[in-house]
C-alpha cells in the first residue's frame, strides 16, 4: 500500500505540468468531438484547494456547482478544511450509470478508504481487496 501509494504521489506530480491542458482542447486535438466518444473512462479528481476563505473577518462557504464535463465517471474528493474530514462527491454520465449504479460505487468506494487506512501501510495492496 505505502509503495502504490508513492507511485500515485511521482504519477501526480508528473501529470501536473501538463495541467494546463484543457479538457475540450485534448478531445479537440485527439478529434474525439461528437457523440459517444469518450477520452477517458473513470477518474478520480483530487481537488487540494483551500476552501478556508474569509472575507473582512468573516468565514465563508464555497460550494462546488460542477466539476466540468464527465463522460464515464468522476469522483470528486475535496478536503474542506473546517476539520470536517474529506468529502467524496461522485459525478457520472446518466447514459452509462444509472443513480443505483452511483450510489453502488460511492459505498465501495469509501468502504475501500475506510479499509486502506485502517490497514498496514506494508500490506500488499491485494490483501485489501480480500478485507472488502
Amino acid at each position: 500500500l505505502s509503495a502504490l501509494i508513492r507511485q500515485i504521489a511521482g504519477g501526480i506530480r508528473e501529470l501536473r505540468r501538463h495541467q494546463g491542458y484543457r479538457h475540450e482542447e485534448l478531445r479537440r486535438d485527439l478529434k474525439l468531438l461528437g457523440g459517444n466518444r469518450r477520452l477517458f473512462g473513470p477518474q478520480i479528481n483530487v481537488m487540494p484547494f483551500d476552501y478556508g476563505l474569509q472575507f473582512a473577518g468573516f468565514r465563508s462557504t464555497t460550494h462546488n456547482l460542477s466539476a466540468g464535463p464527465v463522460d464515464d465517471l468522476s469522483i470528486n474528493v475535496y478536503d474542506r478544511a473546517d476539520g470536517s474530514g474529506l468529502r467524496i462527491d461522485l459525478d457520472a454520465n446518466p447514459a452509462v450509470y444509472s443513480e443505483d449504479d452511483l450510489a453502488s460505487h460511492q459505498r465501495r468506494f469509501v468502504r475501500f478508504l475506510e479499509t486502506a487506512a485502517a490497514a498496514d501501510m506494508n500490506s500488499p495492496i491485494g490483501r485489501i481487496g480480500l478485507l472488502l
